[in-house]
């Protein structure tokens, strides 16, 4: 059972999952051509990780005046990850000293984000370079003037999308990485990146206490979602799980909190 923000994520295995262990190093195998790196398998486990973290900073107490999904592409050909993501950090830096400089911020507050990186595959076709750019989600940022924000970036064109329905921002953002290629990503680069301080998934896993807060949430609504579907798990055995998501009401999400210490982060 996972509990994200207003959702209770909770999976039901016919076989036993074994966990709290860890798994011998094996000799390394000679890759073949199904082992891609962004297999169906591993796009789904990212897709939900994301989904996890964004349904986590993302609830009805959000203030859609400070949600913002923006963005960020460079007008020169930067091709290296790693100059990307140095230019995206300063710029960072500068956006957070003006936000605190004016008060939008307070000085004990800095941005709170979820961002993709991506290459323009648009751009590459046209002009052969494979230019990154960036999708990212500010959880916290104060509406700005749009040209205010564009020169403090200063590296090209910024895109601005405030967010009025946030489950289709979820679904918005997941839907990146079914499109990603595998080439966009050198071996053990990071598909997403987020800012410190964010609120994680939070797990559940002692079987005792999950019967009985499914028993309480089944009490009071029905799941908004059920699926049923065939999985494998860590050592490939195949297993089959019932899944269900429920959408807390103001109670249950007190309540479920007052239980935090009790869970393990996802």
């Amino acid at each position: 059972m996972v509990t994200v923000g207003d959702y209770v994520h909770f999976y039901e295995y016919k076989k036993p999952v074994i966990y709290g262990f860890s798994i011998r190093k094996r000799p390394p195998r000679i890759k073949t051509k199904s082992d891609d790196s962004c297999s169906e398998n591993n796009l789904y486990r990212i897709r939900k990780q994301v989904r996890f973290i964004l349904q986590a900073n993302i609830s009805i107490n959000t203030p859609l005046t400070r949600l913002q999904f923006v963005t960020y592409t460079f007008k020169k050909e930067i091709t290296e990850f790693k100059d990307a993501n140095y230019i995206l950090n300063k710029y960072h830096k500068r956006l957070n000293y003006e936000l605190h400089k004016t008060g939008e911020l307070s000085q004990n507050e800095n941005l709170k984000y979820f961002l993709v990186p991506e290459i323009q595959h648009k751009r590459a076709l046209k002009y052969g370079a494979k230019v990154w750019h960036y999708h990212i989600i500010y959880f916290n940022l104060p509406g700005l003037w749009y040209p205010r924000i564009t020169k403090i970036w200063g590296q090209g064109g910024i895109k601005v999308k405030p967010m009025n329905d946030l489950d289709h921002l979820v679904n918005y953002v997941s839907k990146y990485f079914t499109k990603s290629k595998s080439d966009d990503y050198a071996k053990g680069q990071h598909k997403y990146f987020t800012s410190r301080a964010l609120e994680r998934p939070l797990e559940f896993r002692e079987e005792d206490v999950i019967t009985e807060l499914k028993n309480n949430l089944d009490a009071v609504s029905k799941p908004t979602y059920v699926n049923s579907y065939k999985s494998k798990s860590w050592n490939e055995q195949e297993n089959e799980t019932k899944y269900s998501l429920y959408k807390l009401t103001s109670e249950q999400k007190i309540n479920f909190n007052s239980l935090k210490p009790y869970m393990t982060k996802f």
